[in-house]
């Protein structure tokens, strides 16, 4: 299964179905996540029904402002609708199988922030607080680090990643090759999101180490190998214990 999702910042534009349909072409996705697309009623009845999807759901933008769409083919995924609000749609695809994907408007870590202001401490625990008590497990992603960027009052250039994809154990047991990529922007100043549960990348029989200057550098979320394999353990290590590297290191060859 696929699922794409983008902050389009505004879906009327002849522009954005163009890129759209682009997108689905290109990467096929069996879900389609549409945000802040300050459309209601009939005019996102007749976009939705212009793409090639059987189903969708929305929720109306509140004036100019917020609105969600989600498409998918009844044919091929058996989605149900469980819960809606003027900011969320909740979805149910399998009951034991969570994944969460959204603008959560807040980082974990330094790493995934470049300019603005210092990151708020008290909010980010309280994101990881979350992550914790559900559970959950950040998919990580390839491509461009950062999936929005803005300027602040002086100008200056502010980029963070604010989009991510995490699961519950469940999912992983099932889903073990997932891959998030982090596309091209275009238009919008968020960067659209492509979840693919089949990987597509190279794989060789080189052995892995991790290099212990590695770990002076931050990885900026990725947590993947160059196989693509999600790096287990490594977030229990600290830095600097090169001991700990070592060890961790052989049990990966």
């Amino acid at each position: 299964m696929k699922i794409f999702m983008w902050n389009v910042r505004g879906a009327a534009s002849s522009i954005v179905t163009q890129h759209l349909l682009e997108y689905i072409y290109a990467h096929k996705p069996g879900v389609l996540i549409l945000t802040k697309t300050k459309l209601s009623s009939q005019k996102a009845r007749d976009i939705c029904g212009s793409l090639p999807y059987s189903s969708y759901e929305f929720v109306d933008a509140i004036g100019f402002k917020d609105g969600i769409w989600i498409l998918w083919n009844e044919r091929n995924i058996k989605l149900h609708i469980v819960h809606r609000n003027e900011q969320t749609i909740q979805i149910v695809v399998h009951s034991l199988l969570w994944l969460f994907i959204r603008d959560l408007n807040e980082v974990l870590d330094n790493c995934e922030k470049f300019g603005g202001n210092p990151l708020n401490k008290h909010r980010v625990s309280l994101f990881q607080d979350l992550v914790d008590d559900f559970e959950l497990i950040d998919l990580g992603f390839f491509g461009p680090k950062f999936t929005w960027w803005g300027k602040g009052k002086n100008g200056s250039v502010i980029q963070e990643r604010l989009y991510r994809a995490l699961c519950n154990v469940s999912w992983c047991d099932i889903f073990k090759d997932s891959v998030i990529d982090h596309l091209f922007r275009t238009r919008s100043h968020h960067r659209p999101i492509h979840v693919s549960t089949v990987s597509n990348s190279p794989v060789d029989n080189e052995p892995f180490r991790l290099e212990k200057f590695w770990m002076d550098h931050c990885a900026g979320g990725v947590n993947r190998d160059h196989n693509g394999d999600r790096i287990s353990g490594l977030s229990n290590i600290g830095i600097g214990n090169n001991n700990a590297v070592d060890a961790w290191a052989l049990r990966m060859v």
